[in-house]
């Protein structure tokens, strides 16, 4: 249970990351780069997929 405390903080700042980079890129891009940023948002938002939330049940 401790290393999922541990973990947690990582998963959110991750999580406003991508959300943050998505946004900004909307009113400061052009529709081609707002696409590209929009893109590699949902990349991260996939990689931090909280895969560690299977292990809350075993403890």
């Amino acid at each position: 249970m401790k290393s999922l405390i541990k973990v947690l903080p990582i998963y959110v700042v991750g999580l406003a990351m991508a959300e943050g980079s998505g946004i900004m890129a909307i009113f400061l891009l052009s529709y081609a780069d707002a696409l590209n940023y929009f893109t590699t948002a949902v990349i991260v938002l996939l990689m931090y997929v909280p895969l560690f939330a299977s292990k809350l049940e075993e403890d």
